[in-house]
């Protein structure tokens, strides 16, 4: 390839970013995103399943849930070897697109514990998480 065909692309490519960000689009950054999706059908306390993740910003979204009006709290947990770190934790309505974010300020293995009121009455649903790989 020649010097002028790659600075033409550069220059094309950097026109199209300006584009992007000039609309309001959200410009690609070199960080690589990960999505996953967490089923849950739980009484009173539910350990999600482990994912390994960068430092950054955790966004969870509830995607389905059988109890519009239940509240349910979703602690955000580092695994360590030894005792477990709790970071942070929100309450959310358990209902299609409720979403809460969560700063994770190192590199780790994380998982969420899901808690509600012990009233006999069972959540089931999904949520995704989007994170930082």
């Amino acid at each position: 390839m020649s010097v002028l065909s790659y600075a033409a692309r550069a220059a094309s490519v950097m026109a199209m970013t300006v584009g992007l960000a000039l609309a309001g689009a959200a410009v690609p950054t070199s960080a690589h995103a990960a999505a996953k999706t967490l089923p849950f059908s739980f009484k009173y306390r539910l350990e999600s399943s482990t994912w390994v993740q960068k430092s950054g910003t955790t966004v969870l979204s509830i995607t389905k849930c059988n109890v519009w009006t239940g509240k349910l709290h979703v602690g955000l947990v580092r695994s360590r070897w030894g005792r477990d770190t709790r970071m942070d934790g929100r309450t959310l309505t358990c209902a299609k697109g409720q979403r809460t974010t969560f700063n994770v300020p190192m590199d780790g293995t994380y998982y969420f514990v899901f808690t509600k009121l012990d009233d006999d009455r069972y959540y089931t649903g999904s949520a995704t998480i989007n994170y930082p790989a």
